[in-house]
Order: C-alpha cells, then sequence, then structure tokens
C-alpha cells in the first residue's frame, strides 16, 4: 500500500480554495495536465466525475471516480474506472492564519500479489507524485495571482 502526501501553502482564506477546487468542471482552465473534467452526476455533498488528463505531458488517460466533498474541509475521490482502479485521492484544507495548507493524498493499494507493492511504488513515482505537484502549484499560481 502507498499512502503519501503533497501539500502547499496558498496565501488565500480557506473558503476560496475550498471554492476554486469544488469547481471541477473548471480545473482544466488553470491545470495543463486536466485536459476536460466533468460532473456526470450529482452537484452538492456527492459527485461522479469523468476526468481526462494528460499524464508526463504525454499520455491522454481517462477515469471515473465518486466524490465525497466536505464543506470547507475535503474532497475525496475514489476511482471507479480507469488504469488504477480503486486508487484514492483526498484534496485535505486546512486554515493556517490567513493562509491555506491544501494537501493532495494518494492512497493505492494494488492487490498482485508478488508485485503488487512495486507497481504502487512504480505508479506514485512516474505519474502521481509530479500530478499532485503540479497540481498544487496551478492551484497556489491560480488564487494568489487573482484579488
Amino acid at each position: 500500500m502507498i499512502y503519501k502526501e503533497d501539500s502547499i501553502l496558498i496565501s488565500k482564506d480557506l473558503t476560496s480554495v475550498f471554492q476554486v477546487a469544488r469547481d471541477i468542471e473548471n480545473l482544466s482552465n488553470f491545470i495543463p495536465e486536466y485536459k476536460n473534467v466533468k460532473c456526470l452526476d450529482g452537484k452538492n455533498e456527492e459527485i461522479i466525475l469523468e476526468a481526462k488528463i494528460q499524464l508526463l505531458g504525454l499520455i491522454p488517460t481517462t477515469f471515473i471516480s465518486s466524490g465525497v466533498i466536505k464543506e470547507n474541509e475535503s474532497i475525496k475521490y475514489k476511482q471507479i474506472k480507469g488504469p488504477v482502479k480503486g486508487l484514492q485521492t483526498e484534496w485535505r484544507f486546512e486554515k493556517i492564519d490567513k493562509k491555506t495548507k491544501l494537501s493532495i493524498i494518494h492512497d493505492l493499494n494494488i492487490k498482485i500479489p508478488l508485485i503488487g507493492r512495486l507497481i504502487e511504488r512504480l505508479v506514485y513515482a512516474l505519474f502521481l507524485r509530479n500530478l499532485a505537484k503540479e497540481v498544487l502549484l496551478c492551484m497556489k499560481k491560480k488564487l494568489e495571482e487573482n484579488p
């Protein structure tokens, strides 16, 4: 099992950061790796979304995830269809003074005897870590450049 957290501190209040992250269909407008994200079902606390992303700028990938939204606290996704079915990703929001710590946590458990752990490490090292870091930087840039 791989459980990794990547974080960034954003100089904006928690509510502003959360609202940008919650607007999932707008993420592709400022995160280059996200080619298209759309909500297939739901709009409030529980959603189903389809995302088309570009891994490493080269590999087009589509997946469907279920999501649970806790206002100003977290957005938790579980991939239900796609290349790493079962991958759980959490966007966590924490107020620190007048800033917001945004964390992206990946929880991956590939149940293939003997090689599952190796595959998990490769998926994180090659794809998930880079994607998380890029998303965090894009969120920071978007929020801090817009007054």
